[in-house]
């Protein structure tokens, strides 16, 4: 059992030391712990009277009611062992959305699943979205309605996070310009969105080659990322699928991700700041280019500011073409694929 006591601890130190850097610490590697951890558990808490454990949150408990024993990492919300964690309802009584699954969601919120794994088995086969939750929804809403600066802004009948598995990633900002929760979601779950993952790569390279910008408010200066509705037309009665019609560019966004060859399909105007994809801060002028909208992220770079229509080259040096019009509306575009990154669909 010394050789236990003294392993474990070791094990902790190395874990914690990765943690620290998440890039050098395989995901194996730390599950490993985790199992190891909760095996050892009831083991060494027998032979010695003591309890394993990482560094312990102030008052946390195991996450089944009624069990006072620490969790297996010291942090609230876990559990203490295999035991609890198979026969539990976590002590705040929110569970897993996923029927049958007992754990906590990894957030702590209601309707939220406790792992990637329940939460892909809630989606049906070759799903690319999933409904906003209440908290989502009230967001993005919140979001649009503040963007909306002519008349009664329409009523949003449903929001769909474009999902994806491989947002389990580095992001670390929490907010963008809009104060957009979208970007926070980045370092909490890997259920945030979804274009497929060759257009989420070609969308870091493309920040990774602009390199640091001093953003616009609080966008990412990697790439001077920025947090923009645009206007686009749907055709089907969408419901989480994407639908086969290559004339429904919401659809084929969400599949396949921005294409600079359907440009001016759905109005026919290729722009009148050049050609390339049109953005806006602002929900009401987006929505004048179609009868959906995708909230998307873009990367702006170095822009070149406008005030009056023109369809000159951008100057070098620059990545993009910012209009601040007189009516106080903005449109931002950018002329490559690879610059924009669909985040959410919002349906009237």
């Amino acid at each position: 059992m010394r050789l236990l006591t003294c392993f474990v601890p070791a094990a902790a130190a190395r874990d914690q030391r990765g943690m620290d850097n998440m890039e050098n610490t395989a995901a194996e590697d730390v599950e490993a712990l985790q199992h190891l951890l909760l095996v050892l558990q009831p083991c060494c808490a027998r032979a010695t009277g003591t309890t394993l454990s990482l560094l312990v949150a102030a008052g946390a408990t195991c996450a089944r009611h009624g069990c006072e024993n620490a969790p297996w990492n010291g942090q609230r919300g876990e559990y203490c062992s295999f035991s609890c964690r198979g026969n539990a309802t976590p002590a705040t009584g929110v569970t897993c959305a996923r029927k049958g699954c007992n754990n906590a969601p990894f957030n702590g919120q209601q309707g939220e699943c406790c792992s990637k794994r329940c939460r892909d088995s809630l989606l049906p086969a070759g799903a690319h979205c999933a409904q906003a939750t209440q908290e989502q929804f009230a967001r993005v809403q919140e979001q649009f309605q503040s963007g909306w600066n002519r008349g009664t802004a329409p009523k949003i009948r449903a929001i769909y996070k474009i999902h994806e598995s491989w947002l389990l990633c580095t992001w670390d900002h929490s907010t963008c310009e809009l104060g957009c929760a979208c970007l926070e979601m980045y370092t909490l779950d890997a259920s945030a969105y979804q274009a497929s993952s060759h257009v989420r790569d070609a969308y870091q390279r493309k920040c990774s080659s602009i390199g640091r910008v001093k953003p616009w408010g609080r966008g990412d200066p990697l790439g001077n990322q920025q947090c923009r509705f645009h206007g686009t037309r749907i055709t089907c009665t969408f419901s989480g699928q994407p639908c086969t019609n290559s004339g429904c560019r919401a659809c084929s966004i969400i599949k396949n991700g921005f294409s600079i060859q359907c440009l001016s399909s759905n109005t026919g105007n290729q722009g009148s700041f050049g050609p390339g994809h049109y953005a806006s801060a602002k929900s009401s002028t987006a929505h004048g280019y179609g009868n959906a909208l995708i909230m998307t992220l873009v990367a702006v770079g170095v822009a070149d500011v406008v005030q009056n229509p023109t369809s000159a080259p951008l100057p070098p040096g620059t990545h993009s073409r910012v209009a601040n019009k007189s009516t106080g509306n903005d449109e931002l575009m950018a002329p490559h694929d690879d610059q924009m990154l669909p985040l959410y669909l919002i349906l009237f």
